[in-house]
């Protein structure tokens, strides 16, 4: 895909004149150039950015395409080479495998080019031009039975395709009647035996509409591979379940065990069950798509984690109007039961409308932890230390902001390092239900694209001056010059200067990072420091965000989850950029299918490295596929993760179908079996 197809002429001048230098101009430039046919600039430009960026996966993939491209194959061993490079980098390209089958069949080399064509039908099941040119490459060798199974899987991937028609017909002429039948073809049961999964997954893929490219150029690629670990390093074996041996190195310096450890949920040790109030009656209101928050935290200083959700309110109405639309405070008991003291604790906010993400912080350093509760009305909360809250939100002066602003998330951090929290809030839009858009398909309705209808806004930046008192500081601080349809917050050190910087993901618009620049001021750099788009510079719907140094070199990275069709974010931290590694990390092969709206990095096996969980469920719950289990994407030694979701669940906790929200990691009293 190129970057132009998706990023507005807007987006694209803002980036060549912030940052010229930065690899993502440099990819511009040369899609531009390969738009425009010049295709020497374009190999000139793509060779630029390998210059930058050595091991970016693709880019030797591009050059050998463009190679190809040459009249009369002049530079098909130049394009061999370049098809080489691209695998030491991502030795899962199926393009590039399915590229050098091709050069090896025109070049006659039919053995070489049928384990080309092999891998990369193993690569991507999806693949119809791989299993055509392995189907062609079997017919040419005189293994016209061999042939039938990857034509036929290429027929089926297909069928508009008369190439694939004429060579099956082709093949059909060359068996010989008293051969075996080719339903059970040599070339059959060979799949079967070495990619025992790979004709169901053809096959799913093109029942739910997902046909393969069978245009040059186009090939999918299917993730990264694992470079070898140094053999000093503990190293397993990681088998299947995972999608194929991997090294696996355990810090820990254990022995490693290849079982997929298990979540069980015991209900002699905890049992919660809140039903969130979240759906009008017959409207899809945008603010009934955006659910409620939840927090961990000791609110009564006794050693044990409480769990606090915030609730929703009928609509249009915007009020909880009864006792299924108040919060929640669960008080965590002795004997691992919990016990319901919202209107003991004054935390019921009856008189607050829709309500969706919440902070805790202890912002006035009595030793209590307080809450900050988003919604259309933001509310703080003040934990008097004897087991109740108090209302303060109006003598602080932390509620002001722009009339009918929907605030979705909030985070506590000390930005200016005076000992104090402050307080920043991601706005998504202004929103009200008088003003809400209906959307509809042949009769159906359904939450409207929000780029259509709901204008980004501000975020907010609140000071603490001490004394229970706060400033809005958005626009003395910079926060201001730039909007976003905020959703998930996270506060860390990206740079490494000392001062606590600020991510906040975006739905369909560009993320920003807040560079906080030690004198009270913000600069809003994520154009230029590469983690505003997707790899394609798209602003995909992200939801979720987490920060954890995933590869464990010393820098904190950033993920971020979105909707289904669209690829999770990982952005790997440089130091002075961060590039974005969902496909080398098979990012962009796992996470398609949900649509994911919290996330955490939780090291849920404790090997040392930080894996992926995600609360997942579609945006309307219409589609067959809208319910779906979350996910537990298991991080195998910084290289790549795998998804262990099914394995590691043995009750119902992550294997079920849902319509998650909200992900909240804390130290439970739950049991981690190996």
């Amino acid at each position: 895909m190129h970057v132009f197809s998706d990023l507005s002429l807007r987006n694209s001048q803002e980036l060549m004149n912030t940052a010229p230098d930065s690899p993502l101009v440099i990819q511009l430039n040369a899609e531009n150039f390969e738009k425009q046919g010049d295709l020497n600039k374009a190999i000139a430009e793509y060779r630029t950015l390998l210059e930058r960026v050595p091991d970016k996966p693709g880019i030797h993939y591009r050059i050998g395409g463009l190679l190809m491209s040459q009249p009369g194959g002049a530079k098909a061993a130049e394009a061999h080479k370049e098809f080489e490079a691209d695998l030491k980098i991502d030795a899962r390209s199926a393009g590039s495998e399915y590229y050098l089958g091709e050069l090896a069949r025109q070049a006659d080399q039919l053995p070489e080019a049928i384990r080309r064509f092999a891998r990369a039908t193993g690569l991507n099941p999806s693949f119809a031009e791989a299993y055509y040119g392995l189907g062609r490459s079997l017919l040419d060798s005189g293994k016209a039975a061999d042939a039938a199974a990857p034509l036929e899987t290429a027929e089926k991937l297909a069928p508009e395709n008369p190439t694939v028609h004429f060579a099956i017909a082709s093949a059909t002429s060359a068996w010989d009647e008293n051969r075996t039948p080719p339903g059970s073809s040599p070339a059959k049961e060979h799949l079967r035996e070495t990619q025992p999964d790979h004709q169901d997954a053809a096959q799913e893929r093109v029942g739910s509409g997902q046909s393969a490219a069978v245009a040059s150029g186009r090939h999918a690629r299917s993730g990264d591979g694992l470079e070898p670990v140094a053999q000093s390093d503990p190293v397993a074996f990681r088998s299947s379940r995972c999608g194929g041996g991997h090294a696996v190195v355990r810090r820990s310096g254990r022995s490693a065990d290849p079982q997929t450890p298990a979540l069980h949920r015991h209900r002699s040790e905890i049992e919660v069950r809140v039903r969130h109030q979240e759906r009008p009656v017959a409207a899809q209101v945008l603010r009934a798509a955006m659910a409620g928050g939840m927090a961990i935290f000791d609110f009564d200083n006794d050693g044990k984690l409480d769990i606090f959700f915030t609730n929703g309110g009928k609509l249009p109405e915007m009020r909880k109007t009864g006792p299924s639309f108040y919060n929640c405070l669960l008080r965590n008991k002795v004997d691992g039961t919990f016990e319901d003291v919202t209107r003991k604790a004054g935390l019921a906010g009856e008189n607050l409308d829709y309500n969706l993400g919440v902070a805790v912080g202890d912002y006035d350093n009595d030793g209590h932890e307080d809450l900050f509760i988003c919604g259309g009305r933001n509310v703080l909360y003040h934990n008097n230390g004897d087991g109740t809250f108090s209302d303060v939100t109006k003598e602080s002066g932390i509620g002001v902001k722009p009339a009918n602003t929907l605030s979705v998330a909030a985070a506590w951090f000390d930005y200016d390092n005076d000992g104090l929290l402050d307080l920043v809030v991601s706005n998504c839009t202004i929103w009200n239900p008088a003003t809400d858009k209906r959307c509809s398909a042949a009769g159906v309705e359904y939450y409207c694209d929000p780029r259509l209808f709901y204008d980004p806004v501000p975020h907010r930046l609140y000071h603490n001056l001490g004394h229970g008192k706060f400033e809005d500081v958005t626009e003395k601080s910079r926060f201001g010059k730039a909007a976003g349809r905020g959703m998930g917050i996270t506060i860390a050190d990206f740079n490494d200067d000392g001062w606590q910087d600020v991510f906040i993901a975006n739905d369909t618009e560009a993320n920003h990072l807040f560079v906080n620049l030690g004198d009270g001021t913000f600069e809003e750099r994520g154009l230029q420091l590469g983690m505003a788009y997707d790899d394609t510079a798209k602003a995909v719907s992200s939801m979720g965000s987490d920060a954890r140094d995933y590869n464990n070199n010393g820098r904190v990275d950033i993920f971020t989850n979105n909707l289904m069709g669209q690829t999770w974010a990982l952005f790997q931290n440089g130091g002075d950029f961060f590039r974005y590694v969902s496909p080398n990390v098979k990012l962009a092969e796992l996470s398609p299918p949900y649509s994911g709206w919290s996330n955490a990095f939780i090291d849920y096996d404790n090997d040392g490295w930080q894996d992926l969980y995600s609360a997942n469920g579609d945006v309307d719950n219409i589609k067959p596929n809208a319910r779906r289990h979350d996910t537990m994407f298991e991080n195998l030694g910084g290289k790549e993760f795998c998804d262990v979701s099914r394995e590691m669940c043995k009750t119902s906790c992550i294997g079920s179908s849902t319509s998650s929200r909200g992900t909240r990691a804390s130290r439970m009293p739950c049991t981690i079996r190996a």
